[in-house]
């Protein structure tokens, strides 16, 4: 882009203001509207280098309808206006990753400018170039926001890049032509194709051809007086030099290429919210990144506090753009350059408190809490906005899904493409591991290859422009509305608030490529930050991916004893090699609690943390009452809108259940709570929400289904068929202003995805997002009669005053059959018997029901052994919140 946005925003808005209030003028006399629509290509451009996308596209409808209603009368608009709409429209088109549409643009412009010099009518030479020449640089800017990492190699040719390439040599060859013939306009011209090409060089691995050139920039230079100088545009010095740091970084010249870095961050410094946002977060991120490798290879303490300055101010920028309109796409570029400097920030600031005097842990924990959840936070409130009433409930309802859409777009464009483009290469290799699970044939052959989403990112880029006219169309109405109710994000006081009493404490993970990290906050003394020696970001993808594919889905297809206890003996010697990098390092700081909050850092989300061992066959869960957080933000969310909690407990299942388990759960739950039963096949989600006002627990009795593809379409079904909601429909719509426990005992309800941009999408999530203080849920598939069993349990220790982490905790102790505080526990059939006789023949309706739940559980009857003691029957149910209840919770009807 050409000019400084900040005074074209100025010189603009008088123009588009007569275009509102003067309409009938407009129409009346052509050569204002011609004027206006010359206005209006300024001001769109200036709209896009300020963020504000859908603005811009409103712009340039409405020149579209202006131009449309002159031309129906056969008025022809000047070459110049032509120009003008045509360049906004390839920049806006191009911030927006529409590489087509700027692609057409050119076309346009081509085919037009021959039309015109055939017929002998030509336009300004110099405007044509610069035209043809912005359009171009939209092209490459469009090309890389489509591209992954937006870079090619010479092993790997991209016919679109050598387009771009081919374009800017032709304009490049024009220009030197008519300089070399004493034509001093094109001076800057000449000069600013070159510096561009030099960057499309290196995105093209043509590194040494990017260098050549950056000097021969260099020696052109010194030909420009002062007065050519002015004209030079804002970004080119800053795109020339950043090409050149990169492509001596690739020519195995590190030094020199962090000199360039830094260079390029002082071009940037009088023009930084001038120039396109990617440019400025990828300049900053790359002199960060290098910095840092610097101090890490040479020990160079000065580059250790280049990379901590280089990098607040990357966050400092990105977290401002990040809060504009911006589209999709943009967005989760904005987003992937964060996430590095967040992984960036907190590492530097692990090295500075340990190599200096500087106490810097609020801010590592601070960064880390920004990397958490920022997409979905973006786009979600944790109450639904006011409904207000000048507003059409028809608007409104359309207004909810076209959210929904674009919630959903952009959860799997992100999840499709985690890489940044700060080219950055590992300071140290990770430690490798070898998986000790072999995977057994029947595990083999029961998971689930969820085939890959493919996204068109147009269809993203639609879903984004529909929902931001929707949004005009309803502040119509109402220009108070507000679709947005933002969690801001928490810092390490917010997180010490959370700790109930002394003996709570709350351990932050972050992991990064490189290394990993655990901050430890307790209620008094200072916070600590671990660096855990085995773990790091390759190591924990790794073996992700193993945990995945062994256990993706083989909890529902294996029936008998069998292969069910070599599968739990398979997740605990996976367990044991994650726990010797994430869990055994930490341990031995937690002395003194009893209560442990985990808030998990991208693929830990993923693991029953509860169930990993602390030092030989003893778990964390042995030790202490352990509750999770997606972040510490969204706790501090639950204690700020803690309020007056209810009185009433709600179960809803479908009225007719197949397995016997499943009724008795429903009977438990009566039994123990009092509890009012609902038919979830008969009652939509605003009705179970609106029952739901005044309900302290809210047990929901059916089926999950996990959709790994798209998960925000991920269901909660009344029976194996009918769906009641999907994921984004609880995210967008249910309020849950007073549940202090919501249970959701189905199959899969607490999965979640994680990516490298926005790392936690899972139902535990959802309810926490609507108003609920604690969430219990399961990671896999689990055995009905198992989870029928652990419920009455669960509710029993509720009854009797336990913080819902310690009743979960204590019933999973009971279920594997071991003892639980009085001393009871599971150890044998026989004790099951003696357990279903006591607790549930009493619930049964009918003694069939009651002989078909034995039925159902008839190895278990037989066993000798503790018959839940395999880590598949329990560890799949986890807590998620703070673990405990609001003070005065009332006890319910203990057995």
């Amino acid at each position: 882009m050409i000019g400084k946005p900040r005074d074209a925003h100025r010189r603009s808005v008088g123009v588009l203001t007569a275009c509102n209030e003067g309409a009938d003028a407009i129409n009346l006399f052509p050569g204002l509207a011609e004027t206006l629509l010359e206005g209006i290509a300024v001001h769109a451009e200036s709209q896009v280098a300020w963020g504000h996308l859908s603005q811009a596209f409103e712009l340039l409808d409405r020149a579209s309808e202006i131009r449309q209603s002159f031309e129906a009368r056969d008025y022809a608009f000047r070459d110049v206006t032509h120009f003008k709409l045509a360049r906004a429209e390839a920049v806006v088109s191009a911030v927006d990753g529409d590489v087509t549409r700027v692609k057409d643009v050119y076309q346009r412009l081509s085919n037009w400018n021959s039309e015109k010099q055939r017929s002998g009518v030509g336009t300004s030479r110099l405007f044509h170039l610069e035209t043809l020449l912005s359009v171009t640089h939209s092209s490459e800017l469009a090309w890389a926001a489509s591209r992954p990492g937006g870079q090619v190699s010479s092993e790997n040719p991209d016919n679109a890049a050598d387009a771009v390439l081919q374009r800017y040599e032709a304009i490049e060859s024009e220009a030197r032509v008519l300089v070399d013939d004493g034509h001093r306009a094109f001076r800057f011209l000449y000069h600013r194709v070159m510096s561009l090409k030099s960057r499309m060089l290196q995105r093209c691995g043509r590194h040494q051809e990017a260098i050549n050139l950056v000097h021969r920039i260099a020696d052109y230079e010194d030909t420009l007086d002062e007065g050519e100088w002015h004209l030079v545009a804002q970004d080119t010095s800053v795109i020339r030099t950043l090409a050149m740091s990169k492509a001596l970084e690739a020519s195995g010249e590190p030094r020199t290429s962090r000199e360039f870095a830094e260079m390029a961050v002082q071009c940037l410094e009088p023009v930084e919210w001038e120039v396109p946002v990617d440019l400025s977060l990828e300049t900053l991120g790359w002199a960060s990144e290098l910095s840092f490798r610097e101090w890490r290879l040479a020990g160079k303490i000065e580059r250790l506090h280049d990379a901590m300055r280089f990098s607040k101010r990357l966050i400092d920028h990105g977290m401002h753009t990040r809060t504009r309109d911006i589209n999709p796409s943009l967005r989760v570029r904005v987003q992937q350059t964060l996430k590095a400097a967040f992984d960036l920030r907190v590492e530097a600031c692990y090295d500075v408190d340990r190599h200096t005097d500087e106490s810097v842990i609020d801010q590592a924990f601070f960064a880390s809490e920004l990397a958490r959840n920022r997409l979905l936070l973006d786009n979600l409130t944790i109450l639904p906005p006011p409904r207000p009433g000048s507003v059409p409930e028809e608007l409104l309802r359309e207004l909810d899904q076209a959210k929904i859409n674009v919630i959903t777009s952009e959860a799997v464009w992100a999840s499709e493409d985690p890489e940044t483009n700060w080219g950055a290469h590992p300071v140290s290799s990770s430690p490798g591991s070898a998986d000790p699970v072999e995977a057994d044939s029947e595990v083999e052959n029961a998971v689930d290859d969820r085939p890959k989403s493919s996204l068109d990112p147009s269809s993203m880029v639609a879903e984004s422009h529909r929902y931001a006219r929707l949004l005009r169309k309803v502040q119509r109405h109402d220009p108070d509305y507000s679709a947005t109710d933002p969690i801001r994000p928490a810092t390490l006081e917010d997180a010490r608030d959370l700790l109930r009493n002394d003996r709570t404490a709350l351990v932050q993970y972050h992991v990064t490529p490189r290394d990993a990290f655990a901050l430890l906050v307790s209620k008094t003394g200072d916070a600590r930050m671990i660096k855990l020696p085995d773990a790091s970001g390759s190591f924990l993808e790794d073996h992700f991916g193993r945990w995945s594919r062994r256990f993706g889905n083989p909890f529902g297809t294996i029936t008998d004893r069998e292969s069910w206890q070599r599968l739990g003996e398979a997740i605990d010697d996976s367990l044991r090699s994650l726990s010797e990098a994430f869990i055994e390092p930490v341990a031995p700081h937690l002395g003194g609690h009893d209560h442990v909050i985990l808030v998990p850092h991208v693929q830990l989300h993923a693991y029953p943390l509860a169930a990993a061992f602390c030092s030989g066959s003893v778990r964390l869960g042995d030790l202490f009452e352990v509750s999770m957080l997606p972040s510490v933000s969204i706790g501090k969310r639950i204690l700020d809108r803690q309020g007056g909690v209810g009185s009433e407990t709600l179960i809803l299942s479908a009225r007719f259940q197949s397995h016997a388990s499943a009724k008795f759960e429903r009977y438990a739950v009566q039994s123990r709570m009092g509890a009012e039963s609902m038919d979830l096949s008969k009652l939509s989600l605003s009705e179970i929400s609106q029952a739901s006002e005044h309900a302290r627990y809210w047990h929901f009795i059916g089926h999950g289904h996990w959709e790994g593809s798209n998960p925000l379409s991920s269901t909660l079904r009344s029976d194996s068929r009918n769906r009641w909601a999907d994921l984004s429909e609880l995210y967008s719509r249910l309020c849950l202003p007073s549940a202090e426990v919501v249970t959701l005992s189905a199959c899969e309800t607490a999965m979640k995805m994680p990516n490298q941009v926005d790392e936690f999408v899972s139902f535990p999530s959802a309810f926490l997002y609507a108003g609920a203080k604690n969430v219990v849920g399961s990671l896999w598939k689990v055995s009905d009669a198992a989870t029928t069993l652990l419920m009455d349990r669960f509710y029993h220790y509720i009854g009797n005053g336990r913080s819902v982490a310690g009743a979960l905790r204590l019933s999973q102790r009971w279920l594997r059959g071991l003892d639980d505080d009085g001393g009871e526990a599971l150890r044998s059939g026989a004790e099951l018997s003696r357990h279903l006789e006591q607790v549930f023949r009493p619930m049964a309706r009918r003694e069939a029901e009651y002989e078909r739940l034995r039925q159902e559980l008839k190895v278990e009857l037989a066993s000798t052994a503790a018959p839940f003691d395999n880590p598949a029957s329990w560890a799949a149910f986890g807590c998620f919140g703070l673990g405990w209840r609001s003070p005065g919770s009332p006890k319910a009807n203990s057995r």
